[in-house]
């Protein structure tokens, strides 16, 4: 549902998050609702503000229960620099806003609205900063890993460590629940996160995809690129060579055999096309023998 528009792109609510607010105005809770509903938008637009100065496109904000989600386009698969400043901008405007606010509460005046907005944004931050996708800390967690593992098997990994967390956080919140009925939300909250995840999960491949795409384009403008050197056995399977690539990096690979004796060097445009003609499966000596042909 959009509620309004800020220059080119829609804020949204999503329609949970409406009946959310309905139910907490009626119980009591609407300032409340609001504190958390203004926190979440500031970080979400602090995402926006830094990726449109880095010249993504910008389609729209989706306020959700549990947090937002800004839809930029071209971010999926871009460096892995540029996820992180993105990624990070949202806790740091959220720790900004509450020292601010610590500072009006003891040196100006106080309410119990500022105070509320303190811990509110405090929370968000935090929350915000914890190593899961799809969260803010857990984009810069994969992002880092990238640069080492590579973004799919970064995505994977990643992945599991946020099933693993949100397994033991719901087994706490229904232990909390047995006492306290505010375990809900952690339940609700690690719920969601699992979901997410999922859907992140399931983008590891096609994120990979745009990355060769974006790396041949980035090329193709600067005219140059760091070179990244692998060694793999004859008998491994190209799917296998591929998963190690890593972003903005120019792969190239000294195939052994298994007495480490030198058998050929394939550049990755080469195992590119391979993949292109003989799919995923095809081992590395049978692609070089294909290729001789």
């Amino acid at each position: 549902m959009t509620i309004f528009r800020i220059g080119q792109f829609k804020i949204k609510i999503n329609y949970l998050l409406f009946v959310l607010f309905v139910l907490y105005f009626i119980i009591g809770y609407f300032i409340e609702v609001i504190v958390i509903f203004f926190s979440v938008l500031i970080h979400e637009l602090a995402h926006v503000y830094l990726a449109s100065k880095l010249d993504f496109k910008v389609d729209y904000i989706e306020l959700f229960p549990f947090g937002g989600v800004a839809k930029l386009d071209g971010l999926i698969g871009t460096e892995p620099f540029n996820e992180i400043k993105i990624a990070v901008i949202g806790p740091i405007i959220n720790f900004l806003l509450a020292f601010v606010l610590i500072f009006i509460k003891e040196y100006l005046f106080e309410n119990q609205i500022i105070v509320l907005f303190i811990k509110t944004n405090m929370i968000l931050a935090f929350i915000n900063l914890l190593p899961l996708l799809p969260l803010d800390g857990g984009r810069i967690f994969r992002a880092i890993l990238s640069l080492k593992l590579g973004t799919k098997r970064a995505t994977l990994f990643v992945s599991k460590i946020t099933y693993i967390l949100s397994v033991i956080m719901i087994f706490i919140g229904i232990l909390l629940f047995i006492r306290n009925a505010y375990g809900i939300y952690l339940i609700l909250f690690f719920i969601f996160i699992i979901i997410a995840a999922k859907r992140e999960k399931d983008m590891a491949v096609f994120i990979f995809l745009k990355q060769i795409i974006c790396k041949r384009q980035k090329m193709a403008e600067t005219g140059i690129y760091r070179v990244q050197h692998i060694v793999c056995l004859n008998d491994m399977k190209v799917k296998s060579v591929i998963e190690n690539f890593i972003p903005n990096k120019y792969h190239i690979i000294t195939v052994i055999d298994r007495e480490g004796n030198v058998i050929d060097t394939l550049y990755e445009k080469r195992i590119l096309e391979g993949v292109i003609k003989y799919g995923y499966d095809i081992t590395i000596e049978k692609l070089l023998n294909k290729s001789e042909k």
